[in-house]
């Protein structure tokens, strides 16, 4: 597990805290509730259909986990066709991975292309 510790000083009298340097958070550590850190995970999800709307990829989206940022938009593909596609991030890399997981290959009602789904590095 990854713990990351910032630059700040823990008053245990007050609750508060205050930037200092370091020394004095590994001095303390052993009173702070340690948090592990988590990056967020971007997903791309191409080849949507054309008709879909933001909103309706968006509740797409959330199945998977809490939305925090999402983009759509429209392009068109080599062969000419127009399609969307969108981008969606997650809080956490499981729920990036179930997204993906879950939308990679998926067919869509009264489309021809299926969903294609990834991580964005």
């Amino acid at each position: 597990m990854r713990v990351r510790l910032s630059a700040c000083r823990y008053y245990k009298d007050t609750g508060s805290l205050d930037a200092t340097g370091l020394e004095a958070v590994e001095k303390i550590a052993g009173e702070l509730r340690l948090v592990p850190s988590t990056q967020p995970t971007r997903v791309r999800v191409s080849q949507l259909p054309d008709d879909m709307h933001m909103d309706e990829f968006l509740e797409l989206a959330k199945n998977y986990g809490p939305v925090r940022i999402v983009e759509f938009s429209t392009v068109r593909e080599l062969h000419k066709s127009v399609c969307k596609e969108g981008v969606v991030e997650y809080a956490t890399p499981a729920e990036g991975k179930l997204a993906v997981n879950s939308l990679g290959n998926r067919r869509m009602v009264e489309w021809s292309m299926r969903l294609q789904a990834h991580t964005e590095d």
